[in-house]
């Protein structure tokens, strides 16, 4: 059955942003400082329209941006292949470093794993990863007004913890972890809950495509006495603060050789 992925991606209202957000910019710029000194060539995978990339072909050698999106790549300011995430056209170690920037959330899991080995097996050195924090991904979503299929309106299908990063690629080891972009309020789960199950309310977004019959458009927020309810008491009992993103910087592996009697081991 068709999940209506690249009918949402190839849209170009999403690609034409004119800025991102303060917080989005603190986050690219603390992404790019999480590169390791010497790294001179870098794969970014799942680019988007190079928000990060075309910085980033500022600053190193050779940077090349990989996505599935053939309307966003047309944002992109540098070398570019238009390729999966799971299918990396590219020999093993063929970069210094492998950046995955607020992608591996949007991966189903046909594609998931698959992208794990890809980005472990080109890349040469260092792999660096950023993510949602904790998202309670309930709160994004948005639901079709003609099959009632509810779906995060970004298409994001996974929530990651710290301890969800430490074991990702095969042959690495994570050698350096941060929070990123600052902390952002976010509603309670209970307040979640009673906003969509008794208010009926979803998140409104124009742009959504129904993974299941592939309407484009969400529900119309419609505001009614509960939604005023709710808003009443969010004045009154603060929201939790927290961190919005957070990074990881991946080391390969590297193993020894026996020589003088040493044992084999790894570094």
């Amino acid at each position: 059955m068709k999940d209506f992925a690249s009918d949402y991606y190839e849209q170009k209202e999403i690609w034409k942003r004119k800025h991102p957000s303060e917080l989005e910019l603190n986050r690219i710029l603390q992404t790019i400082n999480l590169i390791p000194a010497g790294v001179e060539s870098i794969l970014d995978v799942g680019c988007g329209d190079g928000v990060i990339t075309n910085r980033l072909a500022k600053i190193f050698p050779r940077v090349v941006g990989v996505d599935l999106s053939a309307s966003a790549l047309k944002q992109v300011k540098a070398e570019t292949v238009r390729a999966g995430a799971d299918r990396l056209p590219f020999s093993d170690n063929s970069f210094d470093l492998v950046l995955l920037s607020e992608v591996i959330e949007h991966l189903p899991v046909s594609i998931y794993e698959n992208c794990l080995r890809e980005g472990a097996r080109v890349a040469k050195e260092y792999i660096v990863v950023t993510v949602p924090y904790r998202e309670y991904l309930l709160q994004r979503f948005v639901r079709c007004p003609s099959c009632f299929c509810t779906y995060h309106r970004y298409r994001h299908v996974r929530s990651f913890d710290l301890e969800d990063l430490v074991d990702l690629f095969p042959g690495f080891r994570v050698v350096r972890t941060e929070f990123l972009g600052g902390k952002t309020e976010r509603p309670y789960k209970w307040e979640v809950f009673i906003r969509q199950n008794l208010a009926g309310h979803y998140n409104p977004w124009p742009l959504a495509v129904c993974p299941q019959c592939g309407q484009k458009g969400t529900e119309k927020f419609k505001r009614g006495l509960l939604s005023w309810l709710l808003a009443i008491i969010g004045r009154i009992i603060p929201r939790k603060k927290t961190y919005h993103w957070i990074g990881a910087v991946y080391r390969k592996v590297k193993q020894v050789g026996k020589e003088d009697g040493e044992q084999i081991g790894s570094i």
